[in-house]
């Protein structure tokens, strides 16, 4: 099953805040066997909301559209999505109650800007009243629309319990994905993916991705088939190919970080540290000491 996910708000077109929505929804959907083929950004604009709607349920199951459910005056998602799916405005009783309630709770009225959001497309569902007034789904043809709020807190927690949920229920199958992280110190991007040209023909179906977090490498090895037993086996061959490529420039593979492993080779050779740092603000003292038990081999920092 394919979708598409498309931010909405003008602080994410003129670059004032990090579009972390698009980011999160895609990498969870993806490793829940969901293919995003699209991600679109779009400001508060009633055309541009309305064409980038329109054209991803074209081909997509399912559409995921954050932001724009507030209270202010540019939060338009739901009078846009309203006119473009040609469905009237209804007053939601039951979101209506939750705004009010929410109100009474912290001693304020309903006003005309907090009762616009309780007005939502004919048709619309709440994804969890239960939960608060914040976020709907809507169903036009065979594609679901998924409306969430901009607020990554809200979005995350929507995702995460009641939107991956309900799409993996409408899944006949689901392939299996899995990645692997292997990192690299010592080794420029364009070198790295010269090694890997004697690759080609011996990774099967994986796929690599090279990523730049400096001063580290990270290649993210990836594969999608039907059976979990398969993918485990390809990628731990394909991965051991990596290995041997890399040499002594792989120094950490997953969630592990280059201070886990130079403490872990410190503790085994029995060797303590000492650093005089200038201009770093103590940032290798700090990511040092942020580890439990580095006190064995850390013996402290000058700082100039």
């Amino acid at each position: 099953m394919q979708g598409e996910i498309i931010t909405i708000g003008d602080e994410l077109t003129s670059g004032r805040t990090l579009d972390i929505n698009a980011w999160y929804a895609a990498g969870k959907l993806t490793f829940s066997g969901l293919r995003v083929c699209r991600i679109t950004v779009v400001g508060d604009n009633y055309e541009m909301v309305s064409q980038s709607l329109k054209r991803a349920m074209e081909k997509a199951r399912f559409v995921i559209v954050t932001g724009g459910l507030g209270s202010t005056e540019d939060d338009k998602t739901c009078q846009i999505v309203a006119r473009a799916l040609n469905r009237p405005l209804c007053r939601d009783s039951r979101m209506y109650d939750l705004l009010k309630s929410h109100a009474e709770a912290r001693g304020l009225e309903v006003s005309p800007s907090l009762e616009k959001m309780a007005w939502m497309p004919d048709g619309s569902e709440l994804i969890s009243p239960e939960h608060g007034p914040c976020g709907f789904h809507l169903k036009e043809g065979d594609v679901d629309l998924y409306f969430l709020p901009g607020v990554p807190e809200q979005m995350r927690y929507l995702m995460d319990k009641f939107v991956i949920p309900d799409l993996l229920a409408k899944c006949k199958e689901l392939p299996v994905v899995q990645s692997r992280v292997l990192k690299v110190f010592g080794l420029t991007e364009p070198k790295i993916a010269e090694i890997f040209k004697e690759l080609k023909g011996k990774a099967g179906g994986v796929t690599f991705g090279f990523y730049p977090k400096f001063p580290e490498n990270h290649i993210i090895l990836s594969l999608t088939d039907k059976e979990e037993s398969r993918v485990k086996k390809e990628l731990d061959r394909v991965e051991g190919l990596v290995e041997k490529l890399l040499g002594p420039y792989l120094f950490a593979k997953g969630e592990e970080t280059m201070e886990q492993v130079v403490g872990k080779l410190l503790k085994r050779e029995e060797i303590t540290l000492a650093l005089a740092e200038s201009c770093t603000g103590g940032l290798v003292g700090h990511r040092i000491t942020n580890l439990s038990g580095s006190s064995e081999y850390f013996q402290g920092f000058n700082l100039n």
